[in-house]
């Protein structure tokens, strides 16, 4: 009996949790995109960048072919001198390796970790620690 409420907790409580974590993910892919300056995305990205955002804004977390194709779009939209030597390559090689969440998180955090921090704005400077720990959580 006890394994059946737990079940039907479970159940009911699921769909939240997987909306929440949809809102955070989303709302951490914005803030990233816009915690860098413009001068250090392609010219493509920076013509689609708002089209980008509603993206990732009605982002599904259980859809990681969709999560892999926006966090793809973003890495692939900067320009290599965004980044600290090496890091561009090494993040477009791990693109690949994306299967969950917290593949995906990982991946955040080395694209943040990764860029210069010339190419970030105040805002996402002041806000990378808690960025990173929102981040680790995924």
């Amino acid at each position: 009996m006890k394994t059946v409420k737990i079940f039907i907790a479970l159940l009911l409580f699921a769909p939240a949790m997987v909306q929440a974590q949809d809102q955070d993910l989303s709302k951490m892919l914005t803030e990233i995109a816009d915690g860098i300056k413009p001068e250090a995305f392609t010219d493509d990205f920076a013509d689609n960048k708002a089209e980008w955002t509603e993206s990732a804004n009605n982002l599904d977390t259980s859809d990681m072919s969709a999560v892999s194709q926006q966090v793809g779009s973003l890495v692939k939209g900067l320009k290599g001198k965004a980044f600290k030597k090496g890091a561009h390559k090494k993040l477009l090689g791990s693109l690949a390796k994306m299967g969950d969440l917290s593949d995906v998180g990982s991946l955040l955090t080395n694209l943040v970790n990764g860029l210069d921090p010339s190419m970030l704005t105040g805002a996402l400077a002041g806000d990378k620690s808690s960025l990173l720990k929102g981040l680790a959580g995924l």
